[in-house]
């Protein structure tokens, strides 16, 4: 049997690139007399006239175009209809190795768009979104708030920054203190907020020489995956009878002290895998706390595990 810690991402780039395949099958980007436009496989017809420097394929529940000329940039949909026009400066992946939706960049302000067909326009100073969720943090007139893709808003611009929006769960700073809210109302305040993307994040003491945040990350995931799971991980036995495989994917709290605490399982096939997963936390030494402005804060991790039998 296998046990694999597996990247979420490359599971969804593999995805992405099988989906957008069969996508691209509809449409072929042409160039005549040194300019592009776009031609429909099926009815032979042009959506896209011959007149753009550049053009670039993208979306996957939905297809659109990305058009270049003149160095300016704008999206058309498949059906050639203007979403955004070309004045723009440039149009950017909002998560750089996933290619399902995209800012859109005019002057000093940003715009949206994704594969679904929703998009906002540019009105905005900075739109954020995590890999894997479906909101975005937005700040407009120095304010932040968070929305859902086709523009609802969840928070509204009331806060004066925001760290992360996750399982409902939104750490954000109001009036110069950081909060803890849930379902709209303030659950944590102090040293109860819990961090999700602290300045310096919770790390295991062998990886202190390690200065670099991102580097001691890697360092903290290997010796953790060296340590205990790889020399503990036990593979369920009903999984096994029942020949199932999977990905469990877990956070965890780790308290101003360093200690593991609340766990919390994000995926999982039936049930299978939790047991185990929480039983390898358990078994997590204790870690240098996390940090933001300089103050020791309650923090989470996240722990992925694929389960193969051989």
């Amino acid at each position: 049997m296998k046990f694999t810690i597996f990247s979420l991402l490359l599971t969804l780039l593999v995805t992405t690139v099988a989906v957008n395949t069969v996508a691209a099958q509809s449409f072929t980007i042409k160039k005549k007399k040194g300019l592009y436009g776009v031609k429909d496989k099926k009815t032979k017809l042009d959506i896209v006239p011959y007149e753009y420097d550049a053009i670039e394929e993208i979306g996957i529940e939905k297809t659109f175009f990305i058009l270049t000329k003149n160095n300016k940039q704008g999206i058309v949909d498949a059906a050639g209809n203007v979403i955004f026009p070309i004045n723009c400066d440039s149009i950017l992946p909002t998560v750089a190795t996933v290619l399902t939706d995209f800012r859109v960049f005019r002057g000093d302000k940003i715009g949206y768009i994704n594969d679904s067909g929703y998009y906002l326009p540019i009105i905005y100073q900075t739109i954020k979104k995590e890999q894997y969720k479906k909101k975005l943090i937005v700040q407009k007139e120095n304010k932040w708030g968070v929305l859902e893709e086709d523009g609802k808003i969840i928070y509204d611009f009331e806060y004066d920054d925001i760290l992360s929006y996750t399982e409902n769960y939104l750490c954000a700073k109001k009036d110069g203190e950081w909060l803890g809210i849930k379902d709209n109302q303030i659950i944590h305040r102090g040293e109860e907020v819990v961090f999700e993307k602290p300045d310096e994040l919770a790390y295991v003491l062998v990886c202190a020489d390690v200065t670099d945040n991102k580097e001691r990350e890697k360092c903290t995931e290997a010796h953790l995956l060296k340590t205990v799971v790889f020399k503990n991980i036990v593979y369920p036995e009903k999984a096994k009878i029942d020949g199932i495989e999977g990905m469990l994917v877990m956070t965890y709290e780790i308290d101003t002290e360093g200690n593991v605490g609340k766990v919390t399982v994000m995926r999982d096939v039936k049930g299978y895998f939790e047991e185990e997963g929480k039983r390898l936390i358990s078994l997590y030494p204790k870690f240098v706390p996390a940090t933001h402005e300089g103050k020791l804060v309650k923090s989470i991790r996240v722990q992925a595990l694929r389960f193969k039998l051989d």
